[in-house]
């Protein structure tokens, strides 16, 4: 499986609408944008064809709601690169079942 690249956009809305357009541009050519604003409404804009073309709008407009808004961004980074950045000792199940984050896997020569 090849990994799509990914464009992780925040603070869009706070200028004139470059965020939108810069975040069009990263999934015209095959990136998967992810959005963050405080501005649900400045979202409205670039959000459906983001979510057409497989990236996340996601408003963040309340700091409580920061881990609800950055868990769908975060389990798309995670799965991405886990699945394309890890040692064959670890078994499709380990990143599957998501238990917990791999920190070391030792070589079979017991070379950290």
């Amino acid at each position: 499986m090849t990994p799509s690249k990914i464009a992780v956009i925040a603070g869009v809305g706070t200028g004139g609408g470059i965020g939108g357009v810069v975040a069009q541009r990263f999934a015209n050519i095959g990136y998967t944008a992810a959005l963050l604003s405080r501005n649900a409404q400045v979202l409205q804009g670039p959000s459906d064809s983001i979510n057409a073309a497989g990236g996340l709008v996601r408003p963040l407009q309340q700091p409580s709601s920061l881990p609800v808004v950055i868990l769908p961004v975060q389990r798309l980074l995670y799965s991405q690169s886990l699945h394309t950045h890890t040692p064959k000792s670890v078994k499709p199940s380990m990143i599957s079942e998501r238990n917990g984050l791999l920190i070391q896997s030792e070589s079979p020569c017991g070379m950290p």
